[in-house]
C-alpha cells in the first residue's frame, strides 16, 4: 500500500488526465459552422521539409482561386522565409512552436487558432506523422481531414491506427520508397485530382548575373549530433579553399552554431567571415542566392540551397538516404553528395540501395575526410 502523498499524487495525476481528456473531446466537438472550401495546410516538420512541399502550395491556391481561402499553419522554424516567399497564397499563417506541443495550455491555444479560421477542409501532407501534429488536425474544426497513410518512424503503430479512425480520407502511398518530394507531389495529385506539372523544388529570388559568385558558403550545423562534420576537418577545408581559390568564405547558421564557426576559425587560420545568428532565414537565403558554392550537412539549408540552383555540397553520414539527399538523378539539380566510403560500399548494389532506403545511419561523420570533400569543391569550382 502507497503512502499517504503517493496516493494523492497518484488522484492528482488522474483527475489532472481525465480533465485534459475531457478538454480534448471538447475541442474536437467543435466544427466549422458551414462547408466551404476554405482549406488549412498542416506542417509542422522541418526547414527541409518545408522546401520539399512549398511549390505545392500554389498549386491548392490555383485550385481554390476564387473559391476560398488558405490557411497555413507550419513550424516557426520556417515562419521568415514562408511568409515571404508564400503570401502570395496565403491568407493567414498561424505558426506553432513545436516543442510546445506538450503543454495542454499551448496545445488548447492553437485549437482555438484553428478552428476561429472557419476552415472546413484540412490537409495535412506528412507522411512521417506524430500524435501532436495528428492532435492539431482532428482538434481543428475541419470537417474534412485528409492525410497521408504513412509510416510509424514518428508515432507508435498503436498511436497512429487510432488517429486514423478521425481522418475523413487517408492517402496510400503509391509506392513504399519515394523520394520525399515526389512523395508530396503524389499526396496533392490525390487531393486535387490532377497532374501537376513542378518538376523540383524552386525557390525564385531576383537577382542579377553581376551578384553572383562572389563567396563560399559554409553551414557546420545540422540537426543532429551524429550528422555534424567535426570542426577539425571543417577547418581543414576551409583552409584549402582560402588557399587555392582565394575566395572569402562566410559560415552560417543559427546562433548556437557559433561557438563551432569560432572554433573553425581559430583552427584554419585563414580570413572567414562568421555569419551566425546574424541573419534571418531569408536573408541567409538571399545571401546563398549570390554564393559560388553552398557546402552544407544533410539539412535545411541543403535543400534551400538546391532549390536556389546554387552549387551545393552535402557532407552526409548516409542518413535517410534517397527519402532526402541525393536528389534523383533526373531533377537535373547542381548537387554533390560526399558520404563515407563505408557507406559507399554498403549502397554497392540496387537491393542493398533499396534497403538502406529512409534508415538512420549511426556512421562517424569523420570517416569522411577534408580531402574528399575539397576534391568535390575542386570539381564544381573547376
Amino acid at each position: 500500500m502507497g503512502t499517504i502523498n503517493e496516493i494523492v499524487n497518484k488522484g492528482r495525476r488522474k483527475l489532472k488526465y481525465t480533465l485534459t481528456d475531457s478538454i480534448e473531446k471538447a475541442f474536437y466537438s467543435k466544427k466549422a459552422k458551414q462547408n466551404n472550401t476554405d482549406t488549412i495546410i498542416l506542417r509542422l516538420d522541418g526547414i527541409g521539409d518545408y522546401i520539399l512541399f512549398r511549390n505545392f502550395i500554389e498549386d491548392v491556391y490555383r485550385a481554390r482561386e476564387n473559391s476560398g481561402k488558405i490557411v497555413l499553419c507550419g513550424n516557426i522554424l520556417w515562419k521568415d522565409l514562408a511568409e515571404k516567399l508564400d503570401c502570395r497564397f496565403i491568407s493567414e499563417f498561424i505558426w506553432v512552436n513545436v516543442p510546445l506541443l506538450h503543454s495542454n495550455a499551448y496545445r488548447f491555444s492553437i485549437y482555438r487558432k484553428l478552428q476561429a479560421t472557419q476552415c472546413a477542409i484540412l490537409l495535412h501532407p506528412v507522411y512521417s506523422r506524430t500524435d501532436e501534429s495528428d492532435k492539431l488536425a482532428l482538434h481543428s474544426g475541419a470537417r474534412e481531414i485528409v492525410g497521408y497513410n504513412g509510416d510509424t518512424v514518428n508515432i507508435s503503430a498503436e498511436k497512429k491506427e487510432e488517429n486514423n479512425k478521425r481522418y475523413s480520407r487517408l492517402i496510400e502511398p503509391s509506392q513504399k520508397n519515394m523520394f520525399e518530394f515526389y512523395r508530396n507531389k503524389y499526396f496533392f495529385e490525390a487531393v486535387l485530382n490532377k497532374k501537376l506539372s513542378v518538376t523540383k523544388p524552386a525557390i525564385n529570388l531576383p537577382v542579377s548575373n553581376s551578384e553572383r559568385g562572389g563567396y563560399i558558403i559554409i553551414f557546420p550545423g545540422a540537426g543532429h549530433q551524429n550528422r555534424k562534420w567535426p570542426v577539425n576537418n571543417f577547418a581543414a577545408l576551409c583552409k584549402n579553399i582560402s588557399q587555392t581559390y582565394k575566395l572569402p568564405i562566410l559560415i552560417c547558421g543559427s546562433e548556437r552554431d557559433s561557438e563551432v564557426a569560432r572554433e573553425i576559425i581559430a583552427n584554419s587560420d585563414v580570413p572567414i567571415q562568421d555569419s551566425t545568428g546574424k541573419f534571418s532565414l531569408f536573408e541567409t537565403t538571399e545571401a546563398m542566392q549570390k554564393a559560388s558554392l553552398v557546402i552544407s550537412s544533410d539539412s535545411g539549408p541543403m535543400h534551400i540551397s538546391v532549390a536556389l540552383n546554387i552549387p551545393t555540397i552535402c557532407i552526409s553520414n548516409g542518413n535517410n538516404y534517397n527519402r532526402f539527399c541525393p536528389y534523383p538523378d533526373e531533377m537535373g539539380v547542381k548537387l554533390l553528395v560526399v558520404l563515407p566510403g563505408e557507406f559507399e560500399n554498403m549502397i554497392s548494389n540496387k537491393e542493398s540501395r533499396e534497403n538502406l532506403f529512409g534508415k538512420e545511419s549511426e556512421l562517424n561523420m569523420n570517416l569522411i575526410p577534408s580531402e574528399k570533400v575539397f576534391q568535390a569543391v575542386k570539381k564544381i569550382l573547376a
